[in-house]
């Protein structure tokens, strides 16, 4: 009886095999190289929260609420009393204890009753809160108390078209104004209208007349250039405090006023 031997792999049998090969190692080296790009992503950037609705006081919180955000590290300290990586996890099931508008980023304080909110809101002592009248089209859209701006206005310059010259440069907002808002009772959620009309800023005694008489100089609203607060250049006013520029016309005014008969 004739002994069958087994039959021998052929040519293209063996390509096949050396192409799975191939294509596995490929997709093992693709999935390692996509984990790293990740885990870099993730080890430069942190985590923010997004109101994708309005939070009302009473309500129990929900990751549903939020939409997650990546920021890169270097914004890290515009982030201050806002809610980050893990933290919205952590506050499933509390409490809202203040109204929050839908497109703002989840802050810790929305967590905390109102009536605590005067206990870290106060000026320090020889210093003064101001209000000023912003451009709702020039203010970030993600602008929150603790942020760092420049700020600059429009000024009359005998040409018709204003002059637009800094006033301070690396201010600390202290708190927001109000929204314009349309509330819908159907829904029960706000549509924004339009943006911040007035920040609170804090400024010594002096500075605080000086912005009251700039202000009704002014042609227009203040502008709101948001500035990493890691940058402490002082690229228009090395000395800090109000442009020079703007106090002599200041003083040019006042001086005009005092000549008229």
């Amino acid at each position: 009886m004739n002994q069958v031997n087994p039959q021998q792999p052929q040519g293209g049998a063996k390509l096949v095999v050396v192409a799975l090969g191939v294509a596995l190692a490929a997709v093992i080296v693709v999935n390692l190289y996509v984990e790293q790009v990740k885990a870099q992503v993730r080890q430069d950037s942190f985590t923010l929260y997004r109101l994708n609705r309005s939070l009302r006081p009473g309500e129990r919180f929900k990751l549903d609420f939020v939409d997650a955000v990546q920021w890169p590290k270097s914004f890290e300290g515009s982030a201050q009393g806002l809610v980050r990586d893990d933290g919205a996890q952590a506050r499933v099931g509390d409490e809202i204890r203040r109204f929050a508008e839908q497109g703002q980023f989840l802050r810790n304080d929305a967590f905390t009753a109102p009536a605590l909110e005067n206990d870290y809101r106060r000026p320090r002592i020889g210093m003064r809160f101001v209000k000023l009248k912003v451009n709702d089209e020039a203010v970030p859209g993600n602008l929150q108390p603790e942020m760092v701006v420049d700020i600059f206005a429009p000024f009359p310059s005998g040409t018709g078209v204003p002059e637009i010259l800094p006033v301070m440069e690396r201010v600390k907002v202290v708190a927001v104004g109000t929204r314009t808002a349309d509330y819908d009772q159907r829904t029960g959620r706000t549509r924004p209208m339009g943006s911040f009309e007035t920040i609170t800023i804090e400024v010594t005694p002096e500075e605080a007349t000086q912005l009251s008489i700039i202000e009704k100089m002014a042609v227009g609203d203040f502008e709101l250039p948001l500035r990493n607060p890691a940058d402490e250049d002082q690229v228009f006013i090395p000395g800090g405090g109000i442009n020079p520029r703007v106090l002599q016309m200041i003083e040019n005014q006042r001086r005009s006023r005092a000549a008229t008969p």
